[in-house]
Order: structure tokens, then sequence, then C-alpha cells
């Protein structure tokens, strides 16, 4: 009987340990599945954006006063871009100059 009660004891550890374990932030390759030279945006911030050399992304950045613009997939002015970003939850309002689709922010 007490060794039944110990196995119980080890599996319940084993399984809240499982259960309680902090979510790590998944990765997603942003070049995956691009296999020529490509630049794509930064899903968490409109300055910032990958140039994809055959699935490996390397880190490039804008330069001041300009957004990674989604439909150009260049730097450009923010008043003639459109960037997209991942928000993690939408806010109770959003000031006037943006909007949110499909709990994306678009500028």
């Amino acid at each position: 009987m007490n060794i039944k009660i110990l196995s119980f004891v080890v599996v319940l550890q084993v399984t809240t340990a499982v259960l309680s374990a902090p979510a790590e932030p998944l990765y997603v390759n942003p070049c995956l599945g691009i296999m020529t030279v490509q630049n794509v945006p930064n899903p968490e911030d409109c300055t910032r954006f990958y140039i994809c050399i055959n699935q490996q992304p390397f880190p490039g950045t804008c330069a001041p006063g300009l957004i990674f613009d989604v439909l150009t997939m260049a730097c450009n002015r923010a008043e003639d871009s459109v960037c997209i970003v991942d928000l993690p939850s939408p806010p109770t309002a959003a000031p006037a100059s943006e909007s949110f689709e499909n709990s994306k922010l678009v500028r």
C-alpha cells in the first residue's frame, strides 16, 4: 500500500510541474519557405523588418522617420505606408488615427 501511495505522489508532482511550467514564446522563423532574397515585416515593430536569404532571417531597421511598408516590402514614409503589427490584446479604445482588424493594428 505504501508503494502505491508513493507512486501516486511522484506522478502528481511530475504532472503538476509540467502543467505549471511557464509558457515560452513560440519562435516562428519569418523566412521559412522563402528561398530567394526578400524583405519581410517584423510582426512586432513597424520600424524593423527581416531580410530573408535562403530561409535565414537577418534583422534590418528602417532609417529614422520611416516604417516598413507591407505593400511595397520596403521602408517608406509613415504617412504613405501600411504597417500591421500583432497586438497582445486589443485595447479598450484606439486613437482616431488607428483602427483594428482581426486583432491587428493598421496604421
